[in-house]
């Protein structure tokens, strides 16, 4: 993404472009002004600058056919001004630590040593705090390639990883190194999510007046969903039976990767009621789910084998959803004890490993990965596990919806030609 970034800036802004000493990703950034190092992260290059992690270059080919001959024949002045060994995984010291600046910055005293540890991308800074957590006795790290590590916002992430170079068609990867060395990550995504439901809310009649009266409108909504669901004395699924929601409103990232594409609903009528609203809130949070599973059913084909889902982030603490994704994907859902500070925390874990690497005078990788693994594990924390609800009814009606998605997607495609 960065390479198109960067594209941009030098077809319109030409001046910006001859004129910066330095392009760096956001990480990169953060730790060049925590420490004064202009190092890179692996993380950063790999995922977001088509970066070879093998070869440790670039593909000249490509970059001259995208337009950067310049970039090639300044040896990648810009890009990646140090030499390669300045290429640092998650998790490795970085330079001596926090700067003169940063430690007053900081309120540290300035004989102060505190190490900063390779960077890595948000979103895989989450995974890396969730999917190490703990659910038996188990060695974790075993069992680290059938998890999901699903980060969930204003869009969200679906992050998986294995020792195995896996191609997916639709789902961006494989990523080596980007998280644990030695193992690759791969990753789906939701363009819209938190966004689609606020946005699906906002666009109801009476989203106004429940806003009025409540502090929170989803758990508003989620109470009304349960009164709904006994007065009607059958299975709050059952609910949606007559609207059906396909959610990319704001393009589709996988696993058809087209951005083109855009959102539809069927069944829309004008009752402008609460009861309206919270069946059409019930439905997109299905909608969201529903395209969960076309994600990791997609990601199981190509060769991975997920099982488990780990959710972090703001939309994880909305309880009906949880249970919704745990419904219709017929998985566990992860709960972490830290929701929202998944990303903070697998900063955290960076940190600590570079902190016991700074005393190590001749380090291996080896032991990077066996100390960043070791420090995933001990860090992380489950707060609940939610199980699939034991209904073959409900398993069949779930079925019946994802067909209903998948023939919407179909239909879009249909009505475009």
């Amino acid at each position: 993404m960065s390479i198109a970034k960067i594209l941009w800036i030098k077809s319109n802004l030409p001046d910006v472009y001859r004129s910066a000493g330095h392009f760096m990703e956001l990480p990169d950034f953060l730790t060049f002004k925590a420490t004064g190092s202009p190092t890179r992260s692996i993380c950063s290059l790999v995922c977001k600058w088509t970066f070879n992690p093998d070869s440790k270059s670039w593909d000249d080919e490509f970059l001259r056919m995208a337009g950067f001959a310049d970039v090639v024949e300044s040896g990648y002045k810009k890009w990646l001004p140090l030499q390669t060994n300045a290429i640092l995984l998650g998790g490795q010291p970085v330079g001596n630590g926090l700067c003169p600046q940063a430690l007053k910055d900081f309120g540290f005293k300035s004989n102060a040593i505190v190490a900063v540890g390779g960077a890595i991308i948000d979103a895989y800074a989450g995974a890396l705090g969730t999917i190490g957590s703990k659910l038996n006795k188990s060695t974790v790290i075993e069992e680290v390639q059938k998890r999901m590590a699903l980060i969930c916002g204003t869009s969200s992430c679906h992050i998986i990883l294995n020792r195995t170079r896996i191609l997916v068609k639709g789902v961006w990867g494989p990523y080596k190194n980007a998280i644990i060395p030695g193992y690759y990550a791969t990753e789906g995504g939701q363009s819209a999510t938190g966004k689609l439901i606020d946005h699906i809310i906002s666009m109801h009649p009476c989203s106004q007046d429940i806003k009025t009266k409540c502090s929170n409108i989803f758990e508003y909504l989620n109470k009304l969903l349960f009164e709904i669901e006994k007065e009607s004395q059958m299975p709050m699924a059952f609910l949606t039976s007559g609207i059906h929601i396909q959610p990319d409103f704001h393009g589709n990232r996988s696993p058809i990767a087209n951005s083109s594409i855009t959102g539809m609903i069927s069944g829309l009528t004008l009752d402008h009621s609460e009861r309206s609203l919270a069946i059409t809130y019930l439905a997109t949070l299905q909608s969201l789910a529903y395209e969960t599973k076309y994600i990791i059913d997609t990601i199981n084909q190509g060769g991975h084998c997920i099982s488990e889902l780990f959710m972090s982030g703001g939309m994880a603490k909305n309880d009906l959803l949880t249970q919704i994704i745990s419904d219709i994907c017929q998985m566990k859902v992860i709960i972490p004890k830290f929701i929202d500070e998944a990303v903070i925390l697998g900063s955290a874990i960076c940190g600590a490993t570079a902190a016991e690497l700074s005393v190590i005078s001749d380090y291996s990788e080896e032991d990077l990965t066996r100390i960043l693994c070791g420090n995933m594990v001990s860090m992380a924390q489950v707060e609940k596990v939610i199980e699939p609800t034991e209904s073959s009814n409900q398993k069949k009606y779930h079925e019946k919806k994802m067909a209903v998605l998948l023939q919407m997607y179909e239909n879009h495609f249909e009505y475009q030609r």
